[in-house]
């Protein structure tokens, strides 16, 4: 059998502790980067690949118990009325 390091679980505090970034500001910083300074966002996006810290929406999911997530279902999605309907959501 092999033997498999388990990566640690880094958290936004991770790389609020090396960046010295806020931790509210790193969420902004990679979902949405016009928020942020160029500046800003250049230290979250190289700490975060050096250290394959992955976001995980999920976690937001679940502490905001709000998933924004929609569920079609569709007995055709060739037909092009269920088509359009699916692109207007």
């Amino acid at each position: 059998m092999e033997n498999k390091k388990k990566l640690p679980i880094l958290t936004m505090k991770d790389v609020d502790k090396i960046t010295g970034v806020l931790t509210e500001t790193i969420s902004p910083a990679l979902m949405n980067p016009k928020k942020v300074s160029t500046l800003t966002r250049q230290k979250v996006e190289q700490v975060v690949l050096a250290l394959r810290y992955s976001f995980r929406g999920l976690s937001r999911t679940i502490k905001s118990q709000e998933s924004r997530t929609i569920l079609v279902i569709t007995s055709d999605i060739c037909d092009l009325f269920f088509a359009e309907v699916i692109q207007g959501i």
